[in-house]
């Protein structure tokens, strides 16, 4: 579930307009129980504005074109409270984005 609403927001939000865009994941253990994920796209980025709430409920720039806003709400709760973890967001406006 992680993984595919990173995914589709790259598709839908990052990669808009876009003729081709590119998404690169690298996974690393670190440790015997704890396991890296950066996932890295280069779409259009975050507006700052955004990039600070991004994982609050009902954030949104798909409001009345079906984004509910919940998606990245959904991943930072899977992250935090399901699998014990930490996630980051850093992006720059026309410049992609990481987590």
């Amino acid at each position: 579930q992680i993984m595919i609403n990173l995914i589709m927001n790259s598709v839908i939000h990052g990669f808009e307009f876009m003729e081709k865009g590119q998404i690169d994941i690298w996974v690393e253990m670190q440790g015997n129980n704890k396991l890296s994920i950066r996932y890295v796209d280069n779409g259009k980025g975050i507006p700052e504005h955004l990039c600070k709430r991004i994982f609050d409920p009902f954030v949104t720039t798909k409001r009345g074109q079906g984004g509910s806003g919940l998606g990245m709400h959904l991943v930072y709760n899977l992250v935090t409270q399901a699998l014990n973890g930490s996630i980051t967001v850093t992006s720059e406006e026309g410049h992609g984005v990481e987590f």
